[in-house]
């Protein structure tokens, strides 16, 4: 990963939600998902060929995971994110259908779970106590705030 890359795509994703409105079409998921989160995760460093779209391990079609990695290393299956619209705020609901995508999936311990403005980075093996969102505790998290990385240029 270079830096100069990390610093144009957060750039990029700052300016994608200053430039839309909140009513706007481009702030769907899939839209969401594939401008700023996937690109982002590239910048990061993750091969977008290891990232596959809505995945369906499960029967059910609600358990369909936004974008799985897999493949980096000795492990088959490697970090889950889920991806959610641009115009809402993320809450405990969402943490919880992250976190049950996470127990359903084995070889998963971490998961992100994004509106493309707000990261939560989720584990289900690490307990943090007393952690409140919306009035509901969490297993755990990680927050970064893409608007808070870097100031404009």
């Amino acid at each position: 990963m270079k830096d100069n890359e990390l610093t144009k795509t957060i750039h990029k994703a700052r300016d994608y939600f200053t430039y839309y409105d909140a009513d706007s079409e481009m702030l769907l998921e899939a839209n969401v998902r594939e401008n700023i989160v996937v690109e982002l995760l590239v910048a990061l460093g993750y091969p977008k060929e290891k990232m596959v779209r809505e995945s369906h391990p499960t029967v059910r079609r609600r358990q369909a995971v936004d974008i799985c990695i897999t493949g980096l290393g000795d492990d088959e299956e490697e970090l889950i994110v889920e991806v959610k619209r641009g115009n809402i705020d993320l809450n405990h609901i969402h943490i919880e259908q992250t976190l049950s995508y996470l127990e359903k999936r084995t070889k998963f311990e971490w998961a992100i779970l994004t509106n493309g403005k707000k990261y939560l980075l989720l584990n289900k093996k690490i307990a943090v106590k007393d952690y409140n969102i919306e009035h509901k505790t969490v297993e755990t998290f990680f927050t970064v705030r893409v608007k808070q990385l870097i100031t404009p240029i």
